[in-house]
């Protein structure tokens, strides 16, 4: 019975704790296996005892060989209801684990298609019983697609807490900061995520648009320079390039920057506009270059 008892405890506690499933009823079940037998076990003993006073020679027969049978039998329910328990609380962390990756993996491709509003419903929910770093991290990158700078800095300081040195966090930090229009702090963000993986165009884009806001043009140039080297063809990359170039008077490089943005076949008409714009402007200062060489 105290077996039994052990078991249900155990299996009451996985239910409280991971929420009513399939998995969890078997166990519950399984628990009251040694219970159950122990009930009838004890049933048989009551009827062999009011049965014993009419044959006193059976009654010694079995006292000999009940025992052993007795216990083989309490041995082998012990070990299949232990063997039971610890198959089935297996299978169902396994299905805990497997619907968090499901609900996180869904959340994941809603982001991916702009449906920021349902990944926001879908982590929210999960985070309610798994406050996991990984969790709340997904829930500031869906808010700051919302732009609710609030939620969001609530979320990056719960994640913070745990992937302090996770470049994903330290981009999400000077994305916030960027949306703050402190760019001071976002540029050490984003350079912080830098220094843990260089390779990240992103951070380099907009480091580097932070620096130019910040008039720290070496800064600006080192980042989007860097940025153009891992993606050359991106437009906005060119273009804020052609900016820094512009305002350190090297009006060569920023021509051939605007140029090379206007290639991109799929840039909206007000980003082409605004390229034509400043390629107007550059002829006055490219005129007097060109004066000069001859």
């Amino acid at each position: 019975m105290a077996l039994s008892i052990v078991l249900f405890l155990g299996a009451a506690t996985n239910i409280l704790l991971k929420g009513i499933n399939a998995g969890n009823v078997i166990l519950l079940l399984l628990s009251l296996i040694p219970a159950g037998y122990e009930i009838i076990l004890n049933s048989r003993k009551r009827t062999t005892t009011a049965n014993a006073s009419n044959n006193m020679q059976e009654q010694a027969s079995s006292a000999v060989r009940k025992p052993a049978s007795t216990s083989f039998i309490k041995a082998a329910v012990f070990i299949l209801a232990v063997i039971a328990f610890g198959i089935t609380s297996r299978f169902t962390i396994n299905n805990a684990d497997y619907n968090r990756s499901k609900i996180i993996n869904s959340s994941i491709n809603q982001i991916n298609n702009g449906d920021y509003k349902d990944a926001e419903r879908s982590l929210k929910k999960l985070y309610e019983t798994d406050k996991s770093p990984l969790i709340a991290s997904n829930l500031a990158s869906v808010y700051l697609r919302l732009r609710d700078a609030q939620n969001a800095r609530v979320m990056l300081d719960a994640a913070n807490a745990a992937l302090f040195a996770d470049e994903k966090q330290w981009f999400n930090y000077g994305t916030y900061f960027l949306q703050q229009k402190d760019y001071t702090s976002a540029l050490s963000s984003f350079e912080k995520a830098i220094e843990l993986n260089p390779g990240l165009v992103m951070a380099h884009l907009y480091a580097g648009t932070s620096a130019l806001i910040l008039r720290d043009l070496k800064r600006a140039q080192y980042h989007l320079e860097e940025a153009a080297l891992l993606n050359p063809v991106r437009p906005d990359i060119q273009y804020y390039l052609g900016r820094v170039y512009t305002e350190m008077m090297d009006y060569k490089r920023a021509e051939e920057c605007f140029k090379k943005a206007q290639t991109n076949d799929d840039l909206p008409k007000e980003i082409s506009d605004m390229l034509k714009q400043r390629l107007i402007e550059l002829q006055p200062y490219l005129g007097g270059e060109n004066n000069e060489q001859k």
